[in-house]
């Protein structure tokens, strides 16, 4: 009909399709054009207020701030998700530009080393260290060098990690830094297979962290622990066993018993007590530390994975079962989906399960 023509005439021309609305105003038989009904003209005006509204610019999803994303950054490592840290950071580096300021990028390049570092990309984490090292210097943050030296240990490179503490040596002259620095090289002479020599530094530096922090205090009960790794490695195990007691009881009065650090403590006397055999308190400490982990970092957290392959490794130890050998199986399954195949650690668990094949009789499957 010729209402429904000037009907549609004029929706076309609210859409802005002049053309059309031309088209459907010219009436067969000379008829007069006439106009819409006043409730479509009512809709009219409404459609033109919502064509406007939708062909305005949209705003701009707000930029997080580089800084902020660090921080992002470092929350997806604490929880183990180190591929989603590794894009946010890589993110912040981007957004960071000529704007960042320079401990904003030391902060950065610190945390890019540590995710590297935890996806076992060594050297993409020894140029993000040295990043961080050469601002740090610049600044003259002798404390964060000492950390970073640390890491370049973690990371293998040894040589270049003692170098960078000699470097050191001269510049921590705070009671603290002098503390901080003895574990460093504590860390670095048990890392390079000398436990005696690597005593020699941490009874130094426990003497420092009791002084500067407190006997009670959390980084006393850090260097309580290498302490007690010094002395299982050296052999002298109730040394070990009486310092990582220690550690264990500062670290759960002043951080908590259900804290990650008191179950890393459990883990290290799990690993103790399987080095002499003790398959049952073995267990009772991966157990403990297990569940200690599980709630503060989540099952799939690859840090409880890890704990996880220890206690099935000193259950295989003590029954050599199907049953033990099969759970060690699928924490290794597990460990590979967080971390890649291609990562260190899953390499050292897949050969242990190769080994485990082997001595099951089941050389196929090795």
């Amino acid at each position: 009909s010729h209402v429904v023509r000037l009907n549609l005439a004029h929706v076309e021309r609210a859409r802005g399709d002049e053309q059309a609305a031309s088209r459907f105003e010219v009436l067969p038989g000379g008829a007069k054009r006439g106009s819409p009904d006043k409730k479509l003209q009512r809709a009219l005006r409404k459609l033109r207020v919502c064509a406007t509204v939708r062909g305005e610019a949209q705003p701009e999803a707000p930029v997080i701030a580089s800084k902020d994303q660090v921080n992002l950054a470092r929350n997806l490592l604490n929880r183990g998700k180190y591929r989603e840290a590794l894009t946010m950071v890589n993110d912040a580096r981007k957004n960071a530009g000529g704007s960042a300021s320079a401990e904003e990028l030391m902060r950065l390049y610190e945390t890019l080393a540590l995710i590297e570092l935890q996806l076992g990309h060594t050297d993409e984490a020894l140029r993000a260290a040295s990043a961080a090292g050469k601002i740090a210097r610049q600044r003259g943050d002798v404390e964060l060098r000492i950390t970073l030296a640390r890491l370049t240990a973690q990371l293998g490179d040894l040589d270049q990690a003692g170098q960078q503490l000699d470097a050191l040596e001269a510049e921590a002259r705070s009671e603290k830094l002098r503390a901080e620095l003895e574990e460093a090289r504590g860390d670095v002479a048990l890392r390079l297979g000398s436990p005696r020599y690597a005593l020699e530094h941490l009874e130094r530096a426990l003497e420092g962290h009791r002084a500067a922090y407190g006997p009670a205090k959390p980084s006393t009960a850090a260097v309580l622990h290498l302490r007690g790794d010094a002395y299982r490695v050296a052999g002298d195990f109730p040394a070990a066993q009486a310092s990582y007691r220690e550690a264990r009881e500062i670290r759960s009065k002043a951080l908590g018993e259900a804290h990650a650090e008191t179950a890393r403590t459990l883990n290290a006397i799990g690993v103790l007590r399987a080095y002499l055999g003790v398959w049952q308190g073995a267990d009772d400490a991966f157990a403990q530390a297990l569940a200690k982990l599980e709630a503060a970092l989540g099952r799939e957290h690859p840090e409880t994975l890890t704990v996880g392959s220890n206690r099935a490794l000193a259950r295989w130890g003590a029954t050599e079962s199907a049953e033990a050998a099969q759970a060690y199986a699928q924490v290794v399954d597990a460990l590979g989906r967080a971390l890649g195949e291609e990562h260190p650690s899953v390499a050292a668990a897949l050969r242990n399960l190769a080994r485990i094949e082997l001595e099951r009789g089941r050389a196929e499957q090795a």
